[in-house]
């Protein structure tokens, strides 16, 4: 085998300190020889990811992102992304008995050792001390495709079945190239059946180019799940698109907006993600307790003040909605929330309009009719976002109070999802039986007025305060 150049640093790692004391070069009874390149990054083995020099930069680099981004942290987790022709060299020396090796490399994984040569580094640049567990993740990845092309060539000769281009991705007009298919997880595969003579045919070639690296912080996702109410009926849950505003007159914040942007600003997130069980209309205060909801905050720089202090910030700064039960559960209990939609109850308050005279006789019967299954066809007012199917639904609980001779009140518990508006006047028919079935066919009935009392969901997850609705009246 042609000499093979190595680090000072891998030299002594992978053949003994006592080895590189005595010599910078060694010859091996097949001629393999090894050359130790003490102040350079060029190295066979490690391409030159432990040189000192290069460790010191990358740790440097480390240390002002994190000086920067203002993490509230003391430690963190070391993750090394090595580039696949580094871990390929490092299998095929495991199986190299030519080259004569008494270091520490066929006991200790390259990547430890790697690991090893930067956490002092890290710990002196960033004052954060490394260790196994923590909420703060650093992954460091070193890049260098000089050698995937010959790589790529030396596996497929030998394991040709494992480079076998997916015909999905043949029929492409231009076809990935082939060493696309070589990642760390074949090369890993294959070295499990490397056999001694194929690994001696390896030649180390030694990198022209230098790695290039590139380093990711990240702090685990925080969950927070509570409720709100909303109290305006020109408040959407979420954002609206220009084509939702088209003709609205409605511009300006959400709900999930003005909840996501205070936390955003307290513990300087990436990224915010709001989830609800459900949606009330723009039109449609959220009443009670409250519609559950949880926000993801995503690489968080700041832990978050105590949640009622975070409850009592948001009220106070907007009058339009109300946080309550703020607290921070796990990535699983926050999954709950859109686990069974349609077996979840909701309990509504609506002021109704009816064209002919109220009965009150008619409306009190109304109690008696429920339990009542609908079935609802796609409203017109949603098919321009929603697919056309028709649904079942069913009405649990149904009560009517006359306020005048053409309004009253009306009070119901439903399957989640059921369009209560459209039950209200039968959006032409597509709601069937609709109120205005059940009151009086002739009559023309609407809804003017919708409010959401009670969303039946135990939320926060161990939340033991009673699912109650708070009597609001209707919004006149």
């Amino acid at each position: 085998m042609a000499g093979m150049t190595l680090c000072s640093v891998c030299e002594r790692q992978v053949r003994g300190k006592a080895k590189v004391e005595g010599g910078a070069s060694t010859s091996t009874a097949d001629g393999a020889t090894t050359t130790a390149a003490a102040a350079s990054e060029a190295c066979a083995l490690c391409f030159g990811t432990l040189n000192p020099q290069f460790v010191a930069r990358v740790a440097a680099d480390v240390g002002r992102a994190v000086k920067n981004d203002f993490y509230d942290v003391k430690d963190f987790v070391l993750s090394l992304n090595m580039p696949v022709s580094l871990i390929l060299r490092e299998e095929i020396v495991k199986m190299r008995d030519d080259l004569g090796f008494a270091g520490t490399l066929a006991s200790v994984p390259f990547r430890i050792r790697a690991i090893d040569a930067y956490i002092g580094a890290l710990y002196e640049a960033t004052g954060l001390r490394p260790t196994k567990c923590s909420n703060l993740n650093l992954t460091i990845t070193f890049s260098n495709d000089e050698f995937l092309k010959p790589d790529c060539d030396f596996l497929q000769d030998h394991f040709p079945d494992e480079f076998i281009m997916p015909a999905k991705k043949m029929r492409l007009a231009e076809p990935p190239p082939i060493e696309s298919l070589l990642t760390k997880v074949k090369v890993l595969s294959i070295a499990s059946r490397l056999q001694a003579d194929v690994a001696k045919k390896f030649n180390f070639e030694t990198p022209t180019n230098n790695c290039v690296s590139s380093f990711e912080l990240s702090r685990d996702p925080i969950f927070l799940a509570g409720r709100y109410c909303k109290f305006s009926r020109n408040l959407p849950q979420s954002p609206w698109t220009a084509d939702d505003h088209a003709g609205s007159g409605i511009v300006g914040g959400s709900v999930s907006e003005q909840v996501c942007q205070f936390l955003k600003q307290k513990s300087l997130a990436d990224v915010t993600r709001f989830t609800a069980s459900g949606r009330e209309d723009i039109d449609v205060r959220m009443l009670g307790e409250g519609r559950p909801f949880a926000v993801q905050l995503v690489n968080p720089r700041k832990k978050l003040p105590e949640w009622s202090t975070i409850e009592q910030e948001i009220n106070r700064t907007f009058n339009d909605i109300r946080v309550s039960f703020l607290r921070q559960v796990t990535r699983a209990e926050a999954d709950i929330l859109k686990i069974g939609e349609e077996e979840k109850r909701k309990t509504y308050t609506a002021l109704c309009y009816s064209s002919k005279r109220v009965d009150p006789a008619m409306l009190a019967a109304l109690q008696d009719k429920a339990p009542l299954e609908l079935k609802q066809k796609t409203p017109v007012r949603v098919l321009k976002r929603r697919p056309l199917i028709e649904r079942p639904r069913n009405i649990f609980q149904m009560h009517a109070i006359p306020i005048d001779d053409h309004h009253f009140q009306l009070r119901l518990t439903t399957q989640a999802g059921t369009y209560v508006k459209e039950f209200v006047h039968g959006d032409f028919g597509r709601t069937r039986p609709s109120l205005a079935d059940l009151i009086d066919p002739e009559s023309e009935v609407d809804i003017l007025e919708l409010d959401v009392e009670m969303v039946d969901l135990e939320w926060p997850p161990g939340n033991i305060t009673a699912q109650q609705p708070v009597p609001n009246g209707l919004a006149k």
